[in-house]
């Protein structure tokens, strides 16, 4: 009897995550656009779902996206004299479909270093030096010209 208690609790606690309501639809994130001066450099750091980088065509940064569960996440667009910020955290486990989706356009020769711990990266169209490090994401650079630093613990590079 005592060895059946586990695999039941086990059991019992994905049927009641499964249990829990599913959106209906994305909600659009607040939209940012922002002057970008000579010395700043862009941080963007998101946990789970994707990042989508690509050059903006008026010099402007522009911050967007969607979010599943706009209640759970935690979304701050920061413009501080040196670096730019960007950061979206969803406080959520075991999601079943891409619960966040940031997309940042950046001006040409802006630095740019993403973090993230499972959001998948895509990047295309970009002119400028790049760092992405990425614990289990994976990384698709396309059509990109300057310098490249891509890491992946578990997440597939893949250069096109």
């Amino acid at each position: 009897m005592n060895r059946l208690i586990i695999p039941i609790l086990i059991l019992l606690a994905c049927f009641i995550s499964a249990c829990l309501p599913a959106p209906k639809q994305y909600t659009e994130l607040e939209s940012h656009i922002l002057d970008a001066a000579d010395l700043q450099s862009i941080l963007i750091q998101v946990d789970h779902g994707e990042v989508i980088l690509l050059e903006s065509e008026d010099g402007h940064v522009q911050v967007g996206g969607w979010v599943l569960f706009a209640d759970e996440v935690e979304y701050q667009v920061i413009s501080a004299e040196e670096q730019i910020l960007i950061k979206a955290q969803v406080r959520r486990t075991n999601l079943p479909d891409m619960p966040l989706r940031v997309e940042v356009r950046v001006p040409k020769d802006m630095p740019v270093k993403i973090e993230t711990d499972g959001a998948s990266v895509f990047v295309s169209n970009y002119q400028g030096d790049l760092e992405v490090a990425s614990t289990s994401g994976n990384i698709t650079i396309e059509q990109m010209t300057g310098r490249m630093t891509l890491r992946s613990n578990r997440g597939n590079i893949i250069v096109r």
